[in-house]
């Protein structure tokens, strides 16, 4: 009896351990699929959303972050920001018929306002500078871009507001265009179209800093504030710097996102200082026939700063942007960063 209670007593004990121990397996390890563990619970998706999320935009793998996503999406633990993301990850790793597919069924979503289908959307289309080959071949392009020219406005802003917003989306997308249009097709028509465009835009933007302010996250939401940063880094030197003041103050409080103000800041430090902070600004070099990025100051730090800003290292913006690293730029490890 004494050695049943013993064997009993042992096999207790081990069989806790090995429940234990398979609860952190499966709470670890976010890759293994719908299909090995049985259905997801919420908590475990929680988990692999927490994990697609680290390597998405912290540790900036997004190859494991797209694994993730893959297993979170077996589950039916779905938030509107997982279709987001995922749709983003899927763009970065090339699989834009997927990110499109993923965003598109986003505006299904009803189990969460906060990631408004009708403002995020567009981002995917925003990314097009790195991704408009790739967007173009993919099944539905037409469709989304169609979308992001009349996407609805936001119920919560007042009637004025919506009018702003209206006008800075309009704005941001023939600001867009122009460019993309002259990178395909160098033609003197397109380069005027480009030119008259920025001066139009130029005009409205000193009106509605003047008479509105800097446009922020925090009143009128992430995609207007967004078109109207990338509109604010393609103002003139005379009025970045007379408008530079009032939107590193909107910075400060948290108004601006990072990845935008470093693009602003660039362009700002290029025309005060003569060399940028993040090494987000390039030109043409007709003589290697590649992009050449502009004077970086103390570049031996530059990968530390960009991550800071959730900017992906020089070495891989200037992969994507088919631009020469500077000859004093460290050699990047990915695995192991050069600060």
């Amino acid at each position: 009896m004494q050695n049943l209670n013993l064997f009993s007593a042992s096999f207790t004990r081990g069989l806790s351990a090995f429940l234990i121990t398979s609860v952190t397996v499966i709470a670890l390890n976010g890759c293994r699929t719908d299909k090995t563990i049985g259905n997801i619970t919420e908590t475990h998706a929680k988990t692999l959303r927490d994990s697609a999320n680290k390597y998405a935009w912290a540790c900036l793998d997004v190859k494991k972050a797209a694994v993730y996503y893959d297993s979170l999406f077996a589950s039916k633990y779905l938030i509107k920001r997982d279709y987001y993301d995922a749709g983003q990850v899927y763009a970065e790793v090339g699989n834009y018929s997927k990110g499109i597919s993923i965003w598109t069924k986003m505006r299904n979503v009803k189990n969460d306002d906060e990631f408004d289908y009708a403002y995020f959307l567009p981002d995917l289309v925003g990314r097009q500078f790195f991704y408009y080959e790739g967007l173009i071949k993919a099944r539905g392009f037409k469709k989304l871009w169609s979308h992001y020219k009349e996407y609805p406005l936001d119920p919560r802003l007042s009637h004025t507001d919506s009018l702003l917003v209206k006008q800075i989306n309009q704005m941001f997308i023939a600001d867009q265009t122009v460019r993309i249009n002259y990178r395909n097709n160098k033609t003197p028509q397109n380069a005027y179209l480009w030119k008259r465009c920025d001066s139009l835009n130029w005009i409205t933007m000193d009106s509605i800093i003047v008479n509105r302010g800097i446009i922020t996250t925090k009143k009128f939401g992430y995609k207007p504030s967004k078109d109207f940063s990338i509109l604010f880094a393609h103002l003139t030197d005379s009025l970045l710097k007379k408008n530079m003041p009032l939107m590193t103050d909107a910075y400060k409080a948290g108004g601006i996102c990072k990845m935008y103000f470093a693009l602003i800041a660039d362009k700002y430090s290029l025309y005060d200082q003569g060399h940028q902070i993040y090494g987000t600004q390039f030109g043409p070099d007709n003589a290697t026939n590649k992009n050449k990025i502009f004077p970086i100051a103390k570049i031996k730090r530059v990968d530390k700063r960009r991550k800071e800003m959730g900017l992906p290292s020089l070495a891989s913006y200037a992969e994507k942007n088919n631009a020469k690293l500077p000859d004093d730029y460290p050699r990047y490890n990915e695995n192991k960063a050069v600060f």
